[in-house]
């Protein structure tokens, strides 16, 4: 099953950890095109995964150059492919505004709310 959403404009983290152990965490924004929600097969190959409800998310990332909103201006410059990633890494909804030309982000979500998923164990199937 999947949903198409109308435009939403989000933020995304990635964390990459170093080959010295350390982890980087960056911020990136994106256009949320639909949300995939499936039951993966119950198959060794899936290992731990194997039988479990999975929601995955569509994206086309933005070009904006490495910044943050949250730190600096950010504009949406241009798009990349579009990729598939787990919802649990889109963390907020973000503002767009045209200006001189450019999409500019409004990003005024740290430190203000938080995106949590939570297994819900009373979730009928009919309430997907």
């Amino acid at each position: 099953m999947f949903l198409s959403l109308p435009p939403i404009a989000g933020y995304y983290e990635l964390v990459f950890n170093t080959n010295n152990g350390h982890a980087i965490q960056e911020v990136k924004y994106s256009d949320l095109e639909k949300i995939l929600i499936y039951q993966l097969p119950t198959n060794p190959f899936f290992n731990n995964l194997s039988g479990q409800l999975q929601i995955l998310t569509l994206i086309t990332p933005w070009n904006t150059e490495g910044a943050d909103a949250t730190k600096k201006p950010a504009f949406h410059r241009s798009k990349y492919v579009p990729i598939i990633m787990d919802l649990r890494n889109v963390k907020a909804i973000v503002g767009l505004v045209k200006t001189r030309g450019r999409w500019g982000i409004i990003d005024r979500g740290t430190g203000v709310a938080a995106t949590v998923f939570i297994e819900d164990e009373d979730m009928e199937e009919d309430d997907i």
